[in-house]
């Protein structure tokens, strides 16, 4: 399949099978509702599982355009061509008479030969929406997205502009921090995506939903290093049946309330959601589930009990990682050895906020571990330690305010610097007039401006 996306009309090529005759553009193409599978067409010519079940997704394309050239060939009938046009549509509802689209001579129009021996083209004419934000790159996201049959391995390709769509579209591999896959199996491209993320957890996700019927789960859920880096529709669990997008997104109806559903993006297969010998399971818009069917219920309960393990095992790895990332400073890991048990569980906490902010350079990381290890010594001896959990997820600006209230730092080693302190306070202890605390004072700026 094919898509270019012009000034004022959007191509769509398809190398399918074609429609040969003015009787199979009726009964496939122009019934709505339309149903292949009651005649058995479950496979596609390549071997590929039908997608869609009513075959109403056609009607969509008036949401963007307000003409639509339907194209269509073969090497046995020929090529057959007509318009539909959104007026004429609306114009025979009102009228309560049947709608048949006007046929036309392809060339007349402007329409480009026919390519190969068989294939659809569809022309959309009179935009409406494409100033809608949908750039083509965004359009190749989402396209990627709502698909998971894309590449020469399923022989199903799309390319926009002449640029084919692939797995890397999808942008995982670029923001995925951690991963976890099903053990029912994950997309051929999970194992790429976990090498590119440092590797999947050691714990998998239990998919099965229903072992008698066979019903089971596939796919994988990830997350970020920071919430920020997943737009809207991206901190999502869309599910897919059969390749193709069946619900945009189950994570809101978990009702989780924990912080790192935030964090949270993945794909979910589940084919027994469109089953052939069973309902219709799709709600009228053909974007989500009917939630009381037995099926969703089914795949709700696998859905729920993986984020839950996600969750546990995401706060234990960005804890660990994050208390990693700062002892590879010897001071750090030095003062981190010296806590007792009760003081590091505080402290990962602090390294971990740390951990998470985006910084222009790493030495501004540092700058915030110097600030934050003092604050947090500041708190321990005030036995305030709780307040580490009240630091707010924040950028750089914000943070290093909040460190700075609690004192006046700008030395960079933090053993000297408590010690340094600690004798300072005892000195003041012992001097009663203001000339002697000035000096004092003196030789601590002088101090802390060499350390």
């Amino acid at each position: 399949m094919r898509i270019t996306i012009g000034d004022d009309e959007i191509e769509i090529v398809d190398t399918g099978s074609g429609m040969g005759t003015v009787d199979e553009i009726n009964k496939r193409y122009l019934t709505v509702g339309y149903k292949r599978r009651l005649e058995g067409r479950m496979v596609t010519a390549k071997g590929r599982h039908v997608m869609g079940l009513k075959g109403i997704g056609k009607l969509s394309l008036f949401a963007i355009a307000d003409e639509i050239i339907v194209d269509t060939w073969t090497a046995e009938a020929g090529r057959l061509s007509f318009v539909m046009r959104n007026e004429d549509i609306r114009a025979a509802i009102a009228a309560e008479k049947d709608y048949r689209p006007r046929q036309i001579d392809a060339e007349a129009e402007g329409i480009a030969a026919t390519e190969g021996e068989h294939g659809t083209r569809l022309v959309l004419r009179q935009l409406k929406k494409l100033a809608d934000g949908r750039t083509a790159a965004a359009l190749r996201q989402r396209v990627a997205r709502r698909f998971s049959v894309l590449g020469e391995q399923d022989q199903f390709t799309v390319s926009i502009d002449d640029d084919p769509v692939t797995v890397a579209d999808r942008g995982y591999q670029k923001s995925a921090e951690y991963v976890w896959k099903f053990t029912s199996g994950a997309p051929a491209y999970f194992d790429e995506m976990a090498d590119g993320v440092g590797g999947a957890d050691e714990k998998t996700l239990d998919g099965v939903a229903d072992a008698d019927r066979g019903w089971t789960v596939s796919g994988w859920i990830g997350t970020v290093r920071e919430h920020k880096q997943l737009a809207d529709e991206q901190n999502s669990l869309p599910v897919l049946a059969h390749g193709k997008l069946v619900h945009e997104d189950v994570l809101p109806h978990l009702k989780e309330g924990g912080l790192f559903t935030k964090y949270i993006m993945g794909e979910l297969h589940a084919d027994f959601l469109d089953a052939d010998d069973l309902d219709d399971i799709a709600t009228s818009d053909r974007q989500h589930l009917k939630e009381g069917d037995e099926r969703y219920v089914a795949l709700m309960k696998v859905v729920k009990a993986a984020v839950t393990t996600v969750g546990s095992a995401w706060l234990r790895r960005r804890r660990k990682d994050a208390t990693d990332r700062a002892c590879r400073y010897e001071s750090i890991k030095t003062w981190y050895s010296s806590l007792g048990p009760d003081a590091r569980a505080a402290a990962e906490k602090l390294f971990e906020k740390i951990a998470t902010l985006s910084v222009d350079d790493e030495s501004e990381r540092k700058e915030l571990y110097k600030h934050g290890i003092i604050a947090f010594e500041r708190l321990r001896m005030r036995e305030l330690l709780s307040a580490v959990d009240a630091l707010p997820d924040t950028d750089l600006q914000t943070l290093l305010p909040l460190f700075g209230q609690l004192d006046d730092i700008e030395a960079a080693e933090y053993a000297e610097i408590t010690r340094g302190r600690i004798e300072i306070i005892r000195k003041l202890d012992g001097l009663v007039d203001e000339d002697a605390k000035e000096r004092v004072s003196r030789r601590r700026s002088r101090w802390s401006r060499t350390s």
